[in-house]
C-alpha cells in the first residue's frame, strides 16, 4: 500500500504546479501585412477561358429576364458613361445602376440581385479545372476532386471556394504579385480601420527543429503604415485579451517551416464591409520563417460560404461594373461547391473548404493590463 506523502511536501507540490512556467526561451512575433485568399497562378487552368466581363454578364441576365436588345442598349450606355467619366447624366447613371442591381425576378417584379442573388438565373460560371491549388487536405480524402499543393505537394487538398471564384479575373494573381487580385484590394484599403493581427511563434530554439507554438491573435492598435503604404516593421503592440480573437496551435518547426500538429479553429474580426468575422473549422495551418526576419503562410479550414459571398454582394453593382466580377453567378458557384457541414433540414453543405495566404514583419507585442481595457 502506497504511503500518503507528508502534508508539507504535498503543500509545496501544489504551490509548484501553481507558480508560473518560465517563458518560451525564443520567442517571434510578426505582424500581418497581407491578408487574401490563396490563389495559385497557372496559365491553363481555366481551360474553357475566363469568366464573362461585366457588360457581357450584364447583357445575358438582363435579356434573360426580357429586357429588349434596345433597353439594354440604353441601360449599359448611361451605366458606361458614368463609369468611364462619359457624358452621361446622373440621373440616367443612377437609373441605369438601380436597373442592373434590380436585374433579379421574383414573381415576376424586379429583385435585389445581390441581397437575393437566387433571382437570378444560375449562368454555371467557369470554374478552375487544375490539380494545383494552395490549401491542405481537410477530410483525409483524395480523388480526383481533390488538389495538390503546389509547394508542399500535399495530395487531397481541399480549395473549392479557389475552384469557385478562380476563373475570375480579378481573383488571379500576377506572376509577379500574389497579392494582386480582388482580396488585396480590400485589404489595402480596409487594413487602415482594422486592428492589427498578430502571429506569435515560441520555441526552444527557433534555428533547430523542434515543437513550437503558434498563436494568432488581434492586437488593440492598428498597423502603421510608411510613405510607401508598406505595413511598418518592429512596432509593439498590446495584445487584446479577449478569448473570441485568440488562436493558438500546437505546431513543428521543421528546416525553416512550421506546421500545426492538429486541426483546430481559427476565428478572426475583420471588416464589416468585406468579411465581418472569419471562423474557420478543421483549420491547418504553415508558416515559414523567412532570412528576412518576415514570416508568409498559409491558413485554411471549413468557412461558412455565405460569410465569403457576402464580400461580393457588399461590393454590389461596383464588385461588377467596376472589377468584373459576376455577383449572382459566384452565389451559385458558391453553394454549389460547399463541401462540409450540411444543413440537417435541408442537407445542402453550410461550409467551403478554403485558404488563405498571410504575410508578416517583424513586431513586439505586450499583454494588456487591466488598468487599459478601458482604452478598448
Amino acid at each position: 500500500m502506497a504511503m500518503k506523502p507528508p502534508v508539507r511536501s504535498a503543500l509545496l507540490l501544489a504551490l509548484a504546479a501553481l507558480a508560473p512556467q518560465p517563458a518560451a526561451a525564443e520567442t517571434r512575433s510578426f505582424v500581418v501585412s497581407w491578408f487574401t485568399a490563396a490563389a495559385y497562378l497557372e496559365e491553363n487552368n481555366c481551360p474553357h477561358g475566363l469568366n464573362p466581363d461585366a457588360e457581357a454578364f450584364f447583357r445575358r441576365d438582363l435579356a434573360a429576364v426580357g429586357e429588349s436588345q434596345e433597353q439594354i442598349d440604353a441601360i449599359l450606355d448611361a451605366r458606361a458613361g458614368a463609369v468611364v467619366g462619359g457624358s452621361g447624366t446622373p440621373a440616367a447613371a443612377a437609373a441605369a445602376a438601380n436597373a442592373l442591381t434590380f436585374r433579379g425576378r421574383i414573381d415576376g417584379k424586379p429583385a435585389h440581385a445581390y441581397a437575393f442573388p437566387g433571382s437570378v438565373p444560375d449562368a454555371h460560371i467557369k470554374t478552375i479545372e487544375s490539380k494545383w491549388a494552395y490549401g491542405f487536405d481537410l477530410d483525409g480524402k483524395t480523388g480526383a476532386a481533390s488538389f495538390e499543393d503546389p509547394d508542399t505537394h500535399e495530395k487531397g487538398v481541399d480549395n473549392e471556394y479557389f475552384r469557385a471564384i478562380g476563373c475570375h479575373g480579378p481573383e488571379r494573381p500576377s506572376a509577379a504579385d500574389p497579392n494582386s487580385t480582388m482580396w488585396a484590394y480590400a485589404w489595402h484599403n480596409l487594413r487602415q480601420s482594422l486592428p492589427a493581427w498578430i502571429v506569435t511563434v515560441e520555441g526552444a530554439d527557433l534555428s533547430k527543429d523542434g515543437p513550437v507554438v503558434v498563436k494568432f491573435e488581434k492586437a488593440m492598435e492598428f498597423a502603421p503604415l510608411d510613405v510607401n503604404s508598406h505595413t511598418m516593421a518592429d512596432k509593439t503592440f498590446r495584445i487584446d485579451p479577449d478569448p473570441r480573437w485568440h488562436n493558438e496551435y500546437k505546431a513543428t518547426l521543421k528546416s525553416g517551416q512550421i506546421t500545426t500538429d492538429t486541426p483546430g479553429g481559427f476565428r478572426m474580426l475583420y471588416d464589416s464591409y468585406w468579411v465581418p468575422e472569419f471562423d474557420l473549422r478543421r483549420a491547418r495551418m504553415r508558416l515559414t520563417l523567412n532570412p528576412d526576419g518576415t514570416v508568409v503562410g498559409i491558413v485554411g479550414g471549413y468557412e461558412n460560404w455565405r460569410s465569403l459571398y457576402f464580400a461580393y454582394a457588399s461590393f454590389g453593382i461596383n464588385a461588377e461594373d467596376q472589377a468584373g466580377l459576376d455577383v449572382p453567378g459566384t452565389y451559385y458557384a458558391l453553394k454549389r461547391l460547399a463541401d462540409a457541414d450540411p444543413d440537417p433540414v435541408t442537407g445542402e453543405n453550410t461550409r467551403i473548404s478554403a485558404a488563405f495566404r498571410f504575410e508578416g514583419v517583424p513586431a513586439f507585442t505586450v499583454p494588456l493590463r487591466t488598468s487599459q481595457v478601458r482604452d478598448r
